[in-house]
């Protein structure tokens, strides 16, 4: 594809389909184009669901850029590797530098590799721009023999001139990461939401089919145990009588929890979508709930649950634990409970209980204010920051 009179011609590499994963490169594509840039797309063209999933997110998007197959017709990785796909691919357009949409992808392979002597292609180099989702390695908070050789080899290859520039999505690293590698352009980049259509508590309530004046807390996404729904579900039990009702959405991965959250919805305490959900459905929960449940389990990073709270205007209970607690605790987005301690949980549940829910009105300003940190106009302010 011959250059637009933009600074840069840049190819986005992304070989997933699932999750965040195409409406990020949807909105960094977007941006990209915005400011005059070239842009091409290395994706999984090996069926039509990237395709399908970008039109879903942007009807006209495939039209605007050139797309380009991470695969071979045998299903691998063009040479053999993603790195050395995304070589392939940034050979053919000639772009000027390489963007993974997730870092994480190749990250940790990549660094170890470097620290016995073994680089990514030549042609990478000085070419690497992405988004680092959990950038472990540069964080010196980060402990354990693994992250110091990952270190080792992060060190290695920004010692080399290997990276362009980086996206972090931990606000508060940024200075910390500028510090220790100035010579590496990072920025932080917020988790872009876009808002849902709003509906009011009761229509929310009426359209999932359930009404009740205890206080709704929602467990939104994936099940896993690393969720901490167990330890919720822990501390309803040493309540006699508990004021509160679980909303839980999203396929349930931790079965041990599955026949707790049956009771609960037999005896009208919970009600349980054990799937996928649209964003409709999405719109609704959000609006029937009085506050979100973020009581992850040695999560690094950040969550988009926590930013979808914040765009609907509820208040969260959040473990302490790194990224979400500090950011619960620094802007006043709603409570926090010791990690993994289901004694503290309880214990600031029982004052949840005691309260009235007016409790949850001094959040809305600031809830609102954090919203205003992650929308359209913030994350093109940063996409701006590294490519104007």
């Amino acid at each position: 594809m011959p250059k637009s009179n933009g600074q840069r011609h840049v190819l986005i590499f992304e070989p997933r389909v699932e999750g965040h994963h195409i409406p990020y490169l949807v909105n960094i594509a977007n941006e990209l184009l915005s400011l005059g840039n070239t842009v091409s797309i290395a994706i999984d063209n090996r069926t039509e669901e990237a395709k399908k999933r970008i039109l879903q997110q942007d009807s006209t998007l495939l039209a605007k850029v050139a797309i380009l197959d991470l695969f071979t017709q045998e299903g691998r990785f063009k040479g053999g590797s993603k790195l050395a796909a995304g070589a392939i691919c940034l050979n053919e357009t000639q772009a000027d530098e390489i963007f993974f949409n997730s870092l994480d992808e190749v990250a940790s392979s990549m660094f170890r590799r470097a620290v016995i002597g073994i680089f990514p292609p030549k042609s990478l180099f000085k070419k690497v721009s992405g988004i680092y989702v959990r950038p472990r390695p540069p964080d010196p908070s980060q402990n354990g023999i693994g992250n110091w050789i990952k270190r080792v080899g992060f060190r290695k290859l920004y010692n080399k001139g290997f990276f362009r520039s980086l996206f972090l999505q931990d606000e508060f690293l940024v200075p910390i990461v500028e510090a220790q590698y100035p010579n590496l352009s990072v920025a932080f980049l917020p988790e872009r939401h876009t808002p849902l259509p709003t509906l009011s508590t009761e229509e929310a309530r009426a359209k999932l089919g359930f009404n009740t004046e205890r206080i709704v807390l929602l467990s939104y996404g994936i099940g896993s145990r690393r969720k901490g729904l167990h330890l919720v579900l822990e501390a309803l039990e040493h309540f006699p009588e508990h004021p509160f009702f679980l909303l839980v959405a999203g396929v349930q991965e931790d079965k041990a929890t599955v026949g707790r959250l049956k009771q609960l919805q037999a005896a009208g305490k919970a009600l349980v979508l054990d799937r996928y959900v649209s964003s409709e459905e999405e719109a609704a929960l959000f609006a029937a709930t009085d506050i979100v449940l973020l009581p992850y389990v040695c999560h690094y990073g950040s969550s988009n649950v926590l930013t979808k709270a914040a765009f609907a205007g509820k208040p969260v209970l959040a473990s302490d634990f790194h990224l979400i607690g500090k950011r619960v605790q620094t802007h006043g987005l709603g409570w926090v409970f010791k990690h993994e301690d289901v004694i503290d949980l309880h214990k600031r549940m029982q004052a949840l209980a005691g309260d009235s829910k007016d409790a949850i009105k001094p959040f809305r300003q600031a809830l609102n204010d954090y919203a205003k940190r992650c929308d359209r106009t913030a994350f093109s302010k940063a996409i701006q920051a590294l490519f104007s």
